[in-house]
C-alpha cells in the first residue's frame, strides 16, 4: 500500500529537518510530527472509505452504495485497529475474523499509536512520538490497512 500524500509529506519534512536547516530541534520536530500525524490519519481514513465504497460498487445497487457511503461519513473517524475490526464485524463476523488473523500485534500497536497521537494532538495534549517514530509507526501500521483490504475482498 502506498499513500502518496503521506510519503511526500515525510520526504519534505525529513529534507527540512536534516538537510536544509539541520533543525532537528525538539519544538520544530514536534510541530512537523504533529502535522505528519494529521496527514497520515486523513489519508488512511480516505483510503479505508474508498476501499469500502469500491466493494459497495461491486456488490450493491446504487441506492445501497449511497447508504453505505453516508453511513461511513457519519461513523468513520480516526479508528483504532479494534474499531476497524468492529466496523468489519458489521459486514459479518467472517471479515472481522479474517482481519484479526491477518494483522499482527506489532502492526496494530504501530497503527494505534498514530491514531492515538493524532487524537492527542487535535485535543491539546500533543504527541509523544518523535518524527522518526511517527514514520516508523506509519510504515509498520500500513499492514493494518492492507489486512483490511484483504478481509474486505474475501
Amino acid at each position: 500500500m502506498k499513500l502518496d500524500r503521506v510519503d511526500m509529506t515525510i520526504e519534505v519534512c525529513q529534507e527540512h529537518l536534516t538537510n536544509s536547516t539541520s533543525s532537528f530541534r525538539p519544538q520544530i520536530e514536534d510541530f512537523l510530527t504533529q502535522h505528519l500525524l494529521i496527514i497520515i490519519c486523513a489519508e488512511i481514513e480516505k483510503a479505508i472509505k474508498e476501499m469500502i465504497i469500491a466493494q459497495a460498487r461491486d456488490r450493491c445497487s446504487d441506492d445501497f452504495q449511497t447508504f453505505i457511503e453516508s453511513c461511513l461519513n457519519a461513523i468513520f473517524r480516526s479508528m483504532k485497529s479494534s474499531e476497524i475490526a468492529g466496523l468489519l464485524n458489521k459486514f459479518g463476523t467472517a471479515r472481522k475474523e479474517r482481519f484479526l488473523e491477518l494483522v499482527d500485534d506489532r502492526a496494530k500497536t504501530a497503527y494505534d499509536s498514530i491514531v492515538v497521537n493524532r487524537h492527542n494532538t487535535a485535543h491539546g495534549s500533543g504527541s509523544n512520538l518523535t518524527f522518526r517514530e511517527a514514520v516508523e509507526s506509519y510504515r509498520a501500521g500500513l499492514s493494518v490497512i492492507e489486512s483490511l483490504s484483504t478481509a474486505l475482498q474475501e
